[in-house]
């Protein structure tokens, strides 16, 4: 898609039409259009085969040289002063469009199977939190029953040190008054 014809300037600006919907304007890309396939086929070798003479290359050569020299640069020029109006749709789409490269398109799935992996892991990591969290609830109340149990045991062994503290206070019983 060309960046002239589509952009969001096409309604504001009336010259910019781009042979979308206008007929003069397409006769104008039409013409240079053509002119640019007829300078690129005026580089093409094969299409002076055979004996030709030496004046004829070297007048192609000057013709080639002032095109290089010359005509490209202006036209180049010309272009980038109307942003790109002047040129011709092959150079606007060299220069233009955006290419999705083959390396931008793997990195686009890498990323995407990254992205697949990091929410595999976090739905992972969300279950292994709750299942922690389960389990530290249960420790808790584990905790809380052998707390409960050893205080128990504490209250047991008081009672046990209070007894025999009152037991050797009295003194050892006598055998003599039990037996009789």
């Amino acid at each position: 898609m060309d960046v002239i014809c589509s952009g969001p300037w096409k309604r504001r600006v009336s010259f910019l039409k781009c042979g979308c919907n206008n007929s003069e304007s397409s006769s104008t890309e039409n013409y240079f259009s053509e002119l640019y396939q007829n300078l690129e086929e005026f580089f093409d070798d094969d299409l002076f085969e055979g004996s030709i003479g030496i004046r004829l290359r070297l007048g192609i050569l000057l013709l080639r040289f002032g095109i290089i020299v010359i005509v490209m640069p202006v036209w180049l020029i010309l272009g980038f002063l109307s942003a790109g109006y002047l040129w011709p749709p092959q150079l606007r789409k060299k220069l233009l469009e955006q290419n999705i490269t083959r390396q931008h398109r793997e990195e686009t799935l890498e990323f995407e199977y990254l992205e697949k992996r990091v929410a595999k892991m976090k739905v992972i990591l969300s279950k292994e939190l709750t299942d922690s969290r389960e389990i530290i609830g249960q420790m808790r109340t584990d905790l809380k029953c052998i707390i409960s149990d050893v205080s128990k045991e504490v209250k047991d062994i008081k009672q046990i040190v209070v007894s025999l503290s009152e037991f050797r206070a009295k003194g050892p019983p006598q055998f003599k008054d039990t037996l009789k």
